[in-house]
């Protein structure tokens, strides 16, 4: 096995949904809340199902190109939220006129600019910017950690976040697939599904030490008074905006850009998702995001389905040949 490809592998993967909601705690809240063990661990299981379950997928499935149009339709949606969040993140952190877009039409320029290269140079990008995200988010667990009870709520949405998640980067998954081996794979979803579960502990402990989790950005809200914290918090949320944004878009532009790079529909897209944005971060989050999660869920309920009826016919295939041998 490779170490540093299973590692970039896992950060660009990584990079695709540890974004703005996940750092600020917005989604974490949403989807799991805080002091759910139950939720962090069913979390971790589905995430590194999923992931296995996208890179043993066939790229030629029968499936294939209807959901490709669904995961563009779902990434252009992220896109919109980063740029969303990345607006409210300067007015709740910084204090910058609410009317002025400038930080979100800025990460917008430099994504397309990013992702003319393809995968490549995302995964670059990637390594060293999730890199410090996860560390950030560590070290602020370790020092500003509160009483995780451990309470088991049993719910349904983690799982929905999950597939949330992944099918949002199954593009990327696909893609990181191509260069693996089969026990390459297991590592990066193992890499994966724990990095992942590990910050969502980190980030729900911290805020479960706060009182003021309102709006937007709850880990902002969280250490209003400390400006240091909150300007550290404010770095890592807009690295984990442009990881996200990053991936997002060259998800959502690659099915329009298959014959040839075309960049009147890259800009299209791109102008096209600045203005879902103005619709505001919370609004994308609470109700644009569980429709991605039903995409997610009908998509890898067909692949497992598809899986198992291929392994079935190899292995009447197999019992023929050994009946007729016989």
């Amino acid at each position: 096995m490779r170490p540093l490809k299973i590692i970039s592998s896992s950060f660009l993967i990584i990079g695709g949904v540890i974004g703005a909601g996940f750092i600020t705690g917005r989604e974490l809240l949403s989807f799991i809340g805080i002091n759910n063990a139950f939720g962090i661990i069913s979390l971790c299981l589905f995430t590194f199902a999923f992931v296995r379950i996208l890179f043993a997928f066939p790229l030629n499935s029968p499936i294939e190109k209807p959901f490709k149009y669904m995961a563009a339709l779902s990434n252009f949606i992220v896109v919109s939220a980063m740029l969303a969040c990345a607006d409210g993140l300067f007015v709740s952190a910084f204090n910058m006129p609410a009317k002025l877009p400038i930080i979100s039409i800025i990460l917008l320029c430099a994504c397309v600019w990013i992702s003319l290269d393809g995968i490549k140079r995302i995964e670059k990008f990637s390594l060293f910017v999730v890199g410090f995200t996860v560390a950030v988010i560590v070290v602020l667990s370790l020092v500003y950690r509160g009483k995780f009870t451990h309470k088991n709520n049993v719910s349904f949405s983690p799982i929905m976040y999950s597939s949330i998640n992944l099918f949002l980067s199954s593009t990327i998954i696909k893609e990181v697939g191509k260069s693996l081996n089969k026990r390459e794979k297991t590592a990066v979803s193992l890499t994966v599904s724990a990095i992942i579960g590990a910050c969502a502990y980190c980030v729900l402990s911290v805020l479960s030490s706060g009182k003021n989790l309102g709006g937007d950005m709850p880990i902002i809200a969280r250490f209003s008074d400390n400006v240091k914290v909150k300007s550290l918090c404010a770095v890592c949320i807009i690295c984990g905006i442009f990881t996200t944004l990053t991936s997002s878009f060259y998800a959502s532009v690659s099915v329009l850009n298959e014959k040839g790079f075309s960049s009147c529909k890259t800009i299209a897209v791109g102008v096209s998702a600045f203005a879902l944005s103005r619709t505001g971060f919370s609004y994308i989050v609470d109700f644009l995001y569980p429709l991605i999660g039903v995409f997610g869920l009908i998509y890898i309920f067909i692949n497992v389905c598809l899986q198992v009826f291929s392994r079935l016919k190899r292995y009447k295939r197999t019992s023929r040949r050994q009946a007729r041998t016989e």
